[in-house]
């Protein structure tokens, strides 16, 4: 009874506390303190390392998680960064039932809302790991909630919050583009509150919050000491193309009509009712209850998330609609409020406390996709050994994106391994004997292995050891020229070449074709009838055909290559078969030039008939205003 009957600020503060208090006692002990891998692994690394995460970047989220990390010094990174995801996520299903009570509900169906949001299972598996969704999600719900709140109100504080909720979430994930449809449905039709001042004080604050902190990408992107840098900002071309997720606009619109109704559709609806539970049929059916501005901007999110997902080609949907999640446990709030009101009716006032937050709690039953702690354990355990294994001034070599993520991590995380270097191999290089060229080359002594982030030049011939080798990358090795030397009682065999050619570091591309999105453009680097030596795939553009020419001389040094070429008639492009991610300057004939990124991974520079002299040196000179605007860098932005 007093659930429902309890008047003013408490009854409004009620729910928010109570979901917040319910879901932290939850989430916690299900946030582990060991290693993850992958996308799970670099989140936990990048915030208390201080460095960067693919496009876009995340800033926001990496200055947050290491604040997190400042403030428990004791703790693990794994353990402080999986630790956030629950606080954030239980402050987002507080913000549900904030945004429900702003909607009118009673206090029991805005604590409801907040359940079947803070319950479904993708949202619990969210909530146990180091990633940036959570973050995002939080700020959808202040945004959405903020709307709700105005929308019934029409009061100006409620706006600004969202408006401020909006603009720190465009500093953060570039799906908040779908939010802009939720803001303008629900401004549309009505004039705008507050005075003149309050409104652009609001509208620089928002705009402040979205762009700032994109200023910590650049001021990595100019320091020796990260530990990790993925995204890089060393022009205002690659701020944009990070910011805005320029590597992953490959990925849209890749389905034509059948597919979508065919596979995509089904897959979404699919993995909503799976990782949703009620909130799917609950949140659309309430969309019919709602009225006003309310239901304008909660159908213009969700309109605009369904056809991001129908557009964008991801395969974990589940962390994608935990967004969508938001807007609908609100959508169904109207809905939720009139069966409140049938069972009161029915049954007495204080039954609606006790049914609906009781049937919220219902996918509970349902395991949430959460690692055991015992497997996160042993892969920790694993790397550690590892790390500790290999001598200083070697480097472990991994196969693997997302194992190699958890290396990564451990060796930067004190104490670390920081004489030891790691190089993180894609498991296609074994279809591929070219990707494995810089690995051949350094034990060939031909050249030294640069190794990331800031392309630490290992001196040729250094010992590289393999993790961890199963019996098909150990045949496929073999094939490819390698051999594996095991040594007694050690994890870690040697890798060294037998005796086979290593591919040359520099050569001429006679033509350039469309790259595509990623596993197309893999597709065709595997392709037998592809000649690496000759073609090299570009993002974006159309084929391009040259005259190619021959490699003369080539000259490596720790921080220069110099690279003599006779060019054909019809021109070329030279190709350095160097993943380079630090700073470097490319001149042709002593004058700088601009260069671009070919096979995802190598820089290229495009040339005349003729001879030429090409140089790449490493760039030690300090951030420069007039460089950053006017860069030729391109060929760097991963």
């Amino acid at each position: 009874m007093a659930l429902i009957r309890m008047p003013g600020r408490a009854a409004r503060w009620l729910p928010l506390g109570v979901a917040l208090l319910l879901f932290l006692v939850s989430y916690l002990p299900s946030a582990g303190p060991h290693a993850g891998q992958g996308d799970v692994a670099k989140f936990q690394l990048v915030g208390p390392a201080l460095g960067t995460a693919h496009p876009t970047g995340y800033p926001l989220y990496t200055l947050i998680s290491h604040a997190a990390a400042r403030m428990a010094p004791g703790w693990s990174w794994p353990a402080v960064t999986n630790r956030l995801s629950a606080v954030l996520v239980a402050l987002a299903a507080a913000a549900v039932a904030a945004g429900a009570r702003a909607l009118g509900a009673r206090p029991s169906v805005a604590l409801a809302a907040a359940l079947a949001f803070g319950t479904a299972p993708a949202v619990r598996g969210a909530a146990a790991v180091a990633e940036v969704y959570p973050l995002h999600v939080l700020f959808v719900a202040v945004v959405l909630g903020g709307l709700c709140a105005y929308a019934r109100s029409g009061r100006s504080a409620p706006l600004a919050v969202a408006a401020l909720g909006a603009g720190a979430a465009f500093a953060h994930h570039a799906t908040a583009i779908c939010l802009v449809p939720a803001l303008v449905a629900a401004l549309a039709g009505r004039p705008l509150p507050g005075r003149t001042w309050g409104r652009l004080a609001t509208l620089a604050g928002a705009l402040l919050l979205a762009t700032v902190p994109y200023l910590y990408l650049i001021e990595r992107s100019y320091t020796e000491e990260a530990a990790y840098l993925e995204a890089r900002a060393q022009s205002v071309a690659q701020l944009t193309d990070v910011a805005t997720g320029g590597s992953f606009r490959g990925n849209l619109a890749r389905a034509g009509p059948a597919e979508l109704l065919r596979e995509r559709i089904p897959q979404l609806a699919g993995s909503a009712l799976a990782g949703g539970w009620w909130l799917l049929p609950a949140g659309l059916v309430g969309l019919g209850c709602a009225r006003g501005g309310a239901r304008r901007a909660l159908i213009g999110f969700l309109a605009a998330s369904a056809l991001f997902l129908l557009l964008y080609d991801v395969t974990d949907f589940e962390a994608y609609l935990l967004a969508p999640f938001v807007a609908l446990a609100l959508a169904a709030t109207p809905l939720v409020e009139l069966a409140a009101g049938a069972i009161a009716r029915g049954t007495g006032a204080a039954m609606p406390a006790l049914i609906l937050p009781g049937l919220a709690l219902l996918p509970l039953l349902a395991s949430a996709p959460i690692e055991p702690a015992e497997t996160a354990r042993q892969r920790e355990i694993f790397a550690l050994a590892a790390l500790a294994e290999a001598p200083h001034g070697s480097a472990l070599v991994v196969f693997g994106h997302e194992r190699g993520l958890t290396f990564e991590l451990l060796r930067a995380q004190p104490p670390g391994a920081p004489g030891v270097g790691l190089l993180l191999v894609p498991e296609a290089a074994l279809d591929a004997p070219f990707l494995l060229g810089p690995v051949a080359r350094h034990l060939a002594e031909v050249a030294p292995l640069r190794l990331p982030p800031h392309d630490r030049a290992l001196a040729p011939g250094a010992p590289l050891f393999l993790v961890d080798p199963g019996e098909e990358a150990r045949a496929r090795l073999s094939a490819l020229g390698f051999r594996l030397e095991g040594r007694p009682g050690s994890l870690l065999p040697r890798l060294a070449i037998a005796g086979a050619i290593p591919p040359p570091l520099a050569f001429l591309a006679e033509r350039l074709e469309p790259a595509g999105p990623v596993d197309r453009a893999l597709a065709r680097l595997l392709d037998p009838a592809f000649d690496p030596l000759r073609a090299a795939l570009v993002v974006g553009g159309r084929e391009r055909r040259g005259g190619g020419g021959t490699v003369d001389r080539v000259e490596v040094a720790p921080d220069r290559f110099l690279v003599d070429v006779s060019v054909a008639p019809g021109g070329g492009w030279m190709v350095l078969q160097e993943s380079l991610r630090d700073r470097w300057i490319v001149l042709v004939d002593g004058v700088e030039a601009a260069s671009f990124q070919v096979d995802y991974a190598y820089p290229a520079v495009e040339l005349e008939a003729g001879r030429h002299v090409v140089e790449l040196e490493r760039d030690r000179r300090p951030f420069s205003w007039g460089r950053w605007l006017d860069s030729p860098w391109g060929y760097l932005v991963p």
